[in-house]
């Protein structure tokens, strides 16, 4: 069996970076539109709708993981470094 090693370059990260940026304002656009919606569509907010978006965005996405979750994957890994000891 051949394996093939992908190096990654600067070039690559850069792509991958920029694809996450425009993801994620994507996804501030989106929150921003219903928070537009939530406040009965009244125009002249849009900074302000663009920035609390973003804000929650950004909580959502640094909110420490619950203590079980942390506890499962643990334990996923632990098994899964055992089964491969055995292997070997």
């Amino acid at each position: 069996m051949k394996i093939t090693v992908k190096n990654s370059t600067a070039k690559d990260s850069n792509e991958n970076s920029r694809e996450s940026v425009v993801n994620f304002q994507e996804q501030i656009s989106r929150r921003a539109y219903e928070i537009y919606e939530r406040r009965g569509r009244e125009a002249g907010h849009e900074v302000e709708d663009w920035l609390e978006a973003e804000a929650e965005l950004v909580s959502e996405r640094t909110k420490p993981i619950p203590g079980e979750a942390v506890k499962k994957f643990l334990n996923l890994d632990h098994k899964r470094r055992q089964k491969k000891s055995r292997a070997v």
